[in-house]
């Protein structure tokens, strides 16, 4: 998939797995009503980076990515919305995933059997947990009126490192996306200083009421501090389409599906094809 020599996305990819988006394949959704959406928030004098981190960090999650050995084959971060057992994170985060494993800011431990929605051309995905958490979810923002130096954080898991704070300023509103690229980064993106780095594709942009103002998505490796983050209101989209209750797609599981498929057809045709090959053993003359 075509992106590129200067721009990465930020997360530790399985050894055999390059970086990249995959190209727009479905046009960006009309606008629809959205849950959960308050108004660009004011500024919030006197409300320390250490206020917002207390309340924003057990909400974000360590997504790691499993073999069939359940060993790490790559990992980024998410976050709870809406529900305590809904994780937003990036499409490419489990992109190809066949077993795929939440951690908690406090330790715990959950699966997550697959997805109840997703968007590849934003880079978007709504996890389900295999049971609920308790844990708590971030309220979603808005960039409408959003302003560059806007003071923001990111709160993920670069390298595995859980729990990592990187804070900065809105630097630019990209409405037109990236030039010449394709995929996400052709579409509306929000420009910050927050340093990101991989491992740490997922994770909320927040602003200092909490408000989560969009999604950490990649950065450009040929400059400093040059981080993307996809809108929040592409993931409010994606909520307000989604059934939190149902599954779209199961991790693994359709694979091993089409495998038995394919065997036990490939088993039918065998059985036939020797039934009707099978030579007769020639019966003794009656003389």
């Amino acid at each position: 998939m075509k992106i590129a020599w200067w721009l990465t996305l930020v997360v530790a990819m399985a050894p055999d797995a390059g970086p990249g988006v995959a190209p727009a394949a479905v046009a960006p959704p009309a606008p629809a009503p959205v849950p959960n959406v308050v108004a660009a928030p004011p500024p919030a004098p006197g409300r320390s980076l250490a206020e917002v981190t207390e309340q924003v960090k057990p909400a974000v999650v360590n997504i790691q990515l499993l073999d069939a050995a359940d060993e790490i084959v790559s990992q980024g971060t998410g976050f709870f919305v809406v529900r305590d057992d809904l994780v937003a994170t990036n499409h490419h985060v489990i992109d190809g995933a066949q077993k795929v494993r939440v951690t908690l800011a406090d330790g715990r431990v959950f699966d997550a059997p697959g997805v109840v929605a997703e968007q590849e051309d934003r880079d978007l995905a709504l996890l389900k947990l295999a049971q609920k958490t308790g844990a708590p979810q971030l309220a979603l923002g808005s960039t409408k009126g959003l302003q560059q130096g806007t003071d923001v954080l990111v709160i993920g898991n670069p390298t595995g490192l859980s729990g990592t704070l990187s804070s900065g300023v809105v630097s630019a509103l990209r409405e037109r996306g990236l030039e010449g690229e394709t995929g996400v980064f052709a579409g509306r993106l929000v420009q910050i200083t927050a340093p990101i780095s991989p491992g740490s594709s997922g994770s909320p942009v927040v602003t200092m009421d909490g408000a989560v103002i969009g999604v950490a998505v990649g950065q450009r490796t040929s400059g400093q501090n040059l981080n993307f983050v996809v809108p929040v209101e592409d993931l409010a989209h994606l909520l307000a389409a989604a059934d939190p209750d149902r599954t779209t797609r199961a991790f693994g599981g359709q694979t091993n599906r089409n495998l038995f498929i394919s065997l036990g057809f490939f088993l039918v045709l065998a059985v036939a094809y020797a039934t009707l090959t099978r030579k007769k053993k020639p019966r003794p003359r009656v003389h």
